[in-house]
């Protein structure tokens, strides 16, 4: 019943994940976006099939900083399924999406507070951006680790499984953060300027819930 109950759990909460982040989405262009991303963190992480080496989590966390959490969630969900049809999809793939959705609404939630009431700057700076995909590289695989044990360890054993799992495991979060900061060293200044490009793109082109789009409605209704 235990398994049961964490593959129903975490099927939910990522159908909810992505009917959320669908809805949020303000505007085409930013949508197009993510799913590019999304799709170019899966070839990534396909065409460099190396474990614990991914780019899911770079992309996920610039999206937050730049985009949002909506746009991050997107792109999240694209990479994992992408991933998992040539890697295998099992009852792990809802938690993944879970996973990266939790570290896109805590990195644009954390970014919101940091930044509420001062002056829009070009960008987080780089330290800011990989504390961020350190805390989301960490934040993942432990979250993978408890959720995994979970569907295969019923009752009181939980606990002491979840511990030995993370012991054995740990070479492997080792492994995985310094792969996700090494990118996010390379690669973060380049991504994060391109979404910045697309971000002021987005906001002057009309669509849903953008300005020129507020201006045009007003304009019609003779406001």
């Amino acid at each position: 019943m235990t398994a049961l109950t964490g593959v129903v759990l975490g099927t939910a909460a990522a159908l909810c994940l992505w009917a959320w982040a669908v809805r949020r989405v303000a505007a085409a262009e930013r949508l197009a976006v993510a799913v590019t991303l999304g799709i170019g963190a899966a070839a990534f992480n396909l065409v460099v099939p190396v474990p614990n080496v991914e780019a899911t989590t770079l992309v996920v966390v610039s999206l937050a900083l730049r985009l949002g959490a909506a746009e991050a969630v997107l792109a999240g969900t694209i990479a994992v399924v992408g991933t998992g049809v040539a890697g295998g999809i099992g009852v792990w793939t809802a938690w993944q999406v879970v996973g990266f959705g939790i570290i896109a609404l805590a990195v644009s939630a954390i970014t919101t507070a940091t930044t509420r009431g001062k002056a829009r700057s070009p960008g987080p700076r780089r330290p800011f951006l990989l504390a961020c995909v350190a805390g989301g590289t960490v934040f993942y695989d432990l979250l993978l680790t408890a959720s995994g044990t979970w569907l295969l360890v019923d009752g009181a054993a939980w606990g002491s499984a979840v511990r030995a799992a993370l012991l054995l495991g740990a070479p492997f979060t080792f492994t995985h953060l310094a792969a996700n900061l090494a990118l996010a060293w390379l690669a973060g200044a380049s991504l994060g300027q391109a979404l910045e490009r697309a971000r002021a793109r987005a906001a002057t082109v009309p669509g849903r819930g953008s300005a020129s789009h507020v201006q045009h409605r007003n304009v019609a209704r003779g406001v």
